[in-house]
């Protein structure tokens, strides 16, 4: 299946939508990278290849032109393997390259036509999932989710079946008649339906410091500010209030940065009236699904413009490295050694589901070791947040050594004590590029960070004071790998491994169960976690060992507890594992458990070994033996072998922490859950958060669910308590990935329990985005059916849209997506028991 560059929904020839079937291509012929192309429209055809389309080569032509469609090409779209066709001998199939709807690439190039390298660059450094979806770092408007069923967390599609794609996202975003007809028919209106019917007296009016403005003033204002803004404006001032907006006003409504900014045909065709046209926009436009769309796809060309614009006079400054996406540049110099810090790299030759893959290389040579006085750090704003771009190193002769893409108005400098020779950078490492870095000076100490390194694995790229070059690689837009030239045998554990939370201190060693050195390529970080420190200061109160075993058999975490409940932590995932755990149950009769060891540490008693077992990529097996020969053991392995058993015996004297890779996140990288944290978790400043962990929580997602069906509450949903269920609850419902498709908008509810008639209210409404468009009320008051639930007390639950204008805002979003038609009051069995 093939998706759209820009919208996300399928390029196919089954939707039963004609726009859904026509396609441009951005393309290539074999390796001429330098030399992208814009086809003409054409349409998928089922009889075709899953991955090939036929386009005209010239893009004025269509594929139905009365004269014919010309000279057409094969285009292989969305590869996850481009080298296969850069080196491809197949004559037939060398053209390839990237997809867009005809509508959605009308939509892109309404204004500013983009610089195809630029573009074509861009989409070959985003990943390509496992359906060739490329992940821009956002979802679509609603459009797709995060799988995380990969050690690297995966963009894909919601809509996999095109027979299951809403009437919103399947819905024309371009060419829509009733817009048209709305352009060509408005006429002026003889009232001002913003005029205040208020008659303010003369005092009020000069008491009002907006009063010492002239009239041109205070229109000019009100052309500068949002309809949000001027509807609060109006509410505070008698001036503004009683101001008549002028059709100037109503025309800026329809200006970028505006509401209505996604209309731009109106601009080459002006109405009779801007202020007719905006109202009746309120009256139609709100339950068009085209005008939805289109408002969707436009904030998504936005964005991909907005990416495309820093890569204008942002060339990646250094010395060029041959590459096979730079093949006219010098090889590189095989004999030199490079220590390099990368995490999640996708090889040239290798799919690109996750994770980064690099266009360009650099070196930088210095004649002299460096002595730096100055670094600056250049940044890059994606979708998917802020991450390094280049790097700008000044040396005591105020010489300036620049590599990446540079953005002068978007850089940290960090500037040292004194010009000083450093051993290298700790780097912040995200899947997709480099988050943040800080230098290391020469004795050994870090220096302040420019970016953002909280949450994020870190690597301590770091060797002799004696930096002579620098080696880095960078997708089309970030860097993406940093290297210094050393030699073999400073390898170590420190330096050339990838860290979570953060690096360990100097002075330990490490042994682990694949020996003891680390491994050559990282997707994951090693999570370490210590329990007794330097001075032994944790392993005199340790008093428990908790093994966490997940689906039988599969080591999930290691908790460690002590006398003070304060200094308790733990290695990877700890339970009890409820459906949201990510992680893969394999055994039909699956349960999980823990096992424990009580540990005597003011007796002197310590961690002397560990044994463990392999299974597959997984640990299936753990023995821990202490000091005073005593041991705690998992369960035994299923299947019955003893194989795969490996002991990690320290070289040290004594054990003061562990290490290991955690597959499993909740999040890419977030830290475990703490056991306190498994009903609910209490912030510094008084807001409660219930995850489903609290039975509050999974009853009203459940009513959500079933109230919003066919849609799919996201995994990682929770609520924020306003006031508690005993008082009558109220609940903001949160989620990382959108609840509803093209709104961020969270979900508020009221709950109203009536225990004499045995029935509970659930209220549900918009909890913010009261948006310009909403702030008149709606013509025609939308009626949604109630929902009624039965809980297995016996108690009745009854679902049902707040009567207020937010509880409107979400019943717009509901007739939109479709979901009125499939709500006819009914009965479903709600399979928990009712919070207490």
């Amino acid at each position: 299946m093939i998706y759209c560059t820009l919208c996300g929904i399928q390029i196919t020839g089954q939707s039963g939508e004609t726009w859904l079937d026509e396609f441009r291509a951005i393309w290539v012929e074999s390796d001429l990278l330098n030399y992208v192309a814009v086809s003409g429209v054409g349409r998928w055809s089922n009889s075709h290849d899953e991955f090939l389309g036929t386009a005209p080569v010239d893009p004025k032509k269509r594929y139905d032109d009365d004269a014919g469609p010309g000279t057409t090409i094969d285009v292989a779209l969305t590869p996850n393997k481009p080298t296969i066709f850069t080196r491809s001998l197949d004559e037939d199939v060398s053209a390839w390259g990237y997809g867009f709807h005809a509508s959605c690439w009308d939509i892109f190039t309404k204004y500013s036509n983009p610089n195809l390298g630029h573009l074509f660059a861009a989409c070959l450094s985003m990943p390509t999932g496992q359906e060739a979806f490329l992940n821009w770092g956002h979802d679509y408007g609603g459009a797709s989710i995060l799988e995380k069923m990969f050690k690297v967390p995966t963009r894909d599609t919601r809509f996999p079946d095109p027979r299951t794609i809403p009437n919103l996202f399947r819905s024309d975003p371009f060419h829509i008649p009733a817009l048209a007809h709305a352009i060509q028919r408005t006429t002026r209106l003889q009232n001002d339906v913003f005029l205040s019917r208020i008659n303010f007296n003369a005092e009020a009016l000069t008491k009002d410091p907006f009063s010492r403005l002239f009239p041109d003033i205070l229109q000019l204002i009100t052309v500068l500010l949002s309809t949000s803004e001027i509807h609060a404006v109006r509410l505070a001032s008698p001036v503004f209030a009683s101001l008549k907006l002028s059709e100037r006003f109503w025309a800026s409504r329809f200006q970028p940065g505006h509401e209505f900014e996604y209309i731009p045909e109106i601009i080459d065709h002006p109405p009779e009236s801007w202020r007719a046209f905006y109202l009746s926009l309120q009256i139609w436009a709100l339950d068009n699904p085209s005008m939805a769309n289109r408002k969707r796809i436009w904030g998504l060309a936005k964005t991909l413009h907005g990416l495309l614009s820093q890569m204008e006079d942002a060339p990646c400054q250094g010395r060029p490295i041959q590459t096979w996406f730079e093949t006219s540049a010098d090889p590189d110099d095989t004999s030199a050694c490079w220590h390099t810090a990368a995490c999640a790299s996708t090889r040239p030759n290798d799919s690109f589901v996750n994770g980064n893959r690099g266009l360009r290389a650099r070196t930088l040579r210095f004649s002299q070791t460096l002595k730096v006085q100055r670094m600056s750090v250049s940044f890059v704003n994606l979708p998917e947040g802020v991450f390094v771009s280049g790097l700008v190193l000044v040396d005591h002769n105020h010489e300036r050594h620049a590599i990446g893409y540079i953005h002068e108005s978007n850089m940290v400098d960090i500037h040292l004590p004194i010009a000083q020779y450093i051993q290298g950078w700790e780097l912040a490492l995200h899947t997709s590029g480099v988050k943040a870095m800080a230098p290391i000076y020469k004795d050994g100490a870090l220096s302040s960070w420019a970016g953002e390194p909280a949450g994020i694995p870190r690597w301590r790229l770091a060797g002799p004071l004696s930096l002579s070059g620098i080696k880095a690689e960078f997708d089309a837009i970030k860097l993406v790998k940093l290297g210094r030239e050393g030699s073999p045998d400073e390898l170590n554990w420190l330096n050339n491994c990838l860290w979570y939370p953060q690096v360990p201190p100097m002075g330990l060693l490490y042994d682990w169960n694949e020996g003891d050195k680390p491994p050559s390529r990282f997707r994951l970080p090693m999570t370490s976690v210590f329990f007794g420190e330097a001075d032994d200061v944790y392993s005199l109160i340790l008093t428990e060992i908790v093994i966490w075993i997940f689906d039988i058999c599969y080591i999930a975490g290691i908790e460690f507890r002590f006398t003070d409940a304060f200094h308790n932590r733990h290695l990877g995932n700890i339970g009890p594992f409820d459906q949201e755990f990510p992680g893969r149950r394999n055994f039909s009769d699956s349960n999980d458990s823990s096992v424990s060891l009580i540990i005597d540490g003011i007796a002197g008693e310590r961690l002397k070994s560990f044994e463990v077992q392999e299974g597959g990529a997984s640990l299936v097996g753990m023995k821990v033996n202490t000091t005073f020969n005593r041991h705690v053991q998992t369960p035994g392995y299923p299947y019955g072998t003893q194989k795969g058993w490996v002991t990690v015996q320290p070289k040290g004297s004594n054990i003061v922490g562990m290490f290991a890779t955690c597959v499993r996140f909740r999040d890419q990288y977030e830290r475990p859950k703490s056991k306190a944290s498994l009903i609910e978790m209490r912030k510094p400043y008084g807001i409660t958060i219930l995850t489903k962990k609290d039975e509050v929580c999974r009853f009203i997602t459940g009513a959500l669910s079933r109230f919003l069906k066919p849609l799919e509450i996201p995994p990682n949903t929770h609520l924020i308590e306003h006031r508690p269920w005993s008082a009558g609850g109220i609940y903001t419902i949160r989620s990382v990935e959108p609840i509803l498709p093209n709104t961020r908008n969270d979900i508020a509810v009221r709950v109203i329990i009536h225990h004499e008639m045995g029935w509970v209210q659930v209220i549900f409404s918009m909890a913010r985005g009261l948006c310009d468009r909403v702030s008149l009320p709606p013509v025609q008051w939308i009626e949604v059916p109630n929902v009624e639930l039965s809980l297995n007390n016996g108690m009745k639950v009854c679902v049902q849209i707040e009567d207020s204008i937010h509880g409107q805002l979400l019943a717009s979003y509901l007739k939109k997506l479709g979901l009125l038609e499939l709500q006819a009051n009914g009965t479903t069995d709600l399979e928990m028991e009712s919070p207490q």
